[in-house]
């Protein structure tokens, strides 16, 4: 009986991952032929099937850049900002987590901090800094200036923060 090359061998189209396929071993003291499955092949060389390739649960392809395409990544949390009028439509947003909401209604900014943005606990608000929520305190504050019209200014000469009116920033005067 002849031995065929692998080469010389027809293709079968439909190979389970279950059918049994001679394997030679080619020392020449021993010419034993051995059966095997094509799933022990596939552990041995650690081969993926083609049919997991690109699938849910199975392995990513890589594009003509060397990158998996985006088709097969998954869901990304990429963050996004949502102006919202209420709460509810906070709660109501398509949100992931690290998504922002800016809330018109209460001027606050939340972060969602859990999977489920339709549950309020899991929104956790921004706190901003003592400083920047009100100019009481500082050193010459003009308490005249609208807070609507005001900046707080660094002033390194006196190391202070100090409230500026943004007319007297954007002219170029003194504050």
């Amino acid at each position: 009986m002849r031995i065929k090359k692998i080469t010389e061998l027809e293709p079968k189209a439909d190979l389970k991952l279950t059918d049994i396929v001679p394997i030679v071993d080619m020392d020449v003291a021993r010419r034993k032929t051995k059966k095997t499955t094509i799933q022990d092949i596939a552990e041995v060389i650690d081969a993926v099937p083609s049919a997991s390739k690109g699938q849910a649960g199975g392995v990513a392809t890589l594009d003509s850049n060397s990158r998996i395409p985006d088709a097969q990544l998954p869901g990304l949390a990429v963050t996004e900002t949502f102006n919202v009028g209420s709460q509810s439509a906070m709660l109501a947003l398509p949100a992931q987590m690290g998504d922002i909401a800016l809330r018109e209604d209460v001027s606050k900014t939340f972060i969602l901090q859990g999977q489920n943005p339709t549950v309020l606990d899991n929104w956790v608000e921004f706190l901003m800094p003592a400083a920047s929520q009100t100019l009481a305190g500082l050193s010459d504050v003009d308490d005249t200036i609208p807070p609507d019209r005001a900046a707080l200014v660094y002033d390194p000469d006196t190391q202070t923060w100090r409230a500026a009116k943004l007319e007297r920033l954007t002219d170029g005067g003194a504050f």
